[in-house]
């Protein structure tokens, strides 16, 4: 495991990999949630995980509250980072923080291989979801078991709940406040969707075509909205079955 920066760490440390894949989590969540992928994905990729603050490693620091300010500080600490061919997979609000961090690195003349989302409508789409990030406590308490946010266990534990409630608050804002520049990348764009997700349908995903100027792709599971979990295994099969996996393999040997 090897941290580049605050923001960006390596699972498997693997800098001399033909590819270079980049996990974005979902609200709530953290780099941790894709510890299990370095072990399916193939060893023609570094897999590196995105650090947010108010999470992990990063506990002790203050979340942020927009998509746009955290794009900002990916895309600068990636341009630091030494990069092979850049894949980004990113799921439900990770989705959205991929997207806008393509689109930064697009300025600077880096045009990553394949932006790969999950369970996140297409960011040119109007939410549908009631706003929750401003609610009292235990009416916030209660949407995020609703929209299964948040195990119920969790939210039962007071003390644990007192602890994370301001970086799920601030996820919630940056979800809510979230507004798309609304341009087509260069990239490929694969979109997974879950069958049971009623957050993210196959219609809502279907939108990410109109975010590329290459080839789209989509593809639906079997799964509910935590597929990357949950589907873990099918998810980065798919990922490693659109990249060049005979360059992998020669590398590989």
């Amino acid at each position: 495991m090897k941290h580049y920066s605050p923001y960006i760490t390596s699972l498997n440390d693997n800098i001399d990999a033909p590819y270079t894949l980049y996990c974005f989590s979902h609200a709530g969540g953290s780099g941790q949630n894709f510890y299990e992928w370095r072990k399916q994905l193939p060893p023609c990729i570094d897999h590196r995980i995105i650090n947010l603050p108010g999470r992990g490693s990063r506990f002790n620091e203050l979340p942020l509250e927009s998509i746009h300010t955290m794009a900002d500080e990916i895309c600068s600490a990636i341009l630091r980072c030494p990069n092979q061919k850049i894949l980004f997979y990113g799921h439900s609000m990770g989705a959205a923080l991929a997207y806008e961090t393509a689109l930064r690195l697009e300025k600077h003349h880096i045009f990553i291989e394949h932006l790969y989302v999950g369970a996140f409508r297409a960011p040119q789409l109007p939410s549908s979801s009631r706003t929750i990030h401003h609610l009292p406590q235990q009416e916030f308490y209660r949407e995020l078991i609703n929209l299964g946010a948040t195990d119920a266990s969790i939210i039962n534990n007071r003390e644990l709940m007192e602890l994370i409630i301001p970086m799920l608050r601030a996820d919630f804002k940056a979800i809510e406040t979230y507004r798309a520049n609304s341009k087509r990348l260069y990239s490929k764009i694969t979109a997974f969707y879950g069958k049971h997700d009623h957050r993210a349908s196959a219609e809502h995903m279907q939108k990410w075509s109109q975010c590329t100027q290459d080839r789209f792709n989509i593809i639906g599971l079997n799964a509910s909205h935590f597929f990357h979990s949950s589907h873990a295994t099918e998810v980065t099969t798919m990922i490693a079955c659109t990249i060049n996996t005979d360059y992998c393999d020669a590398k590989s040997a």
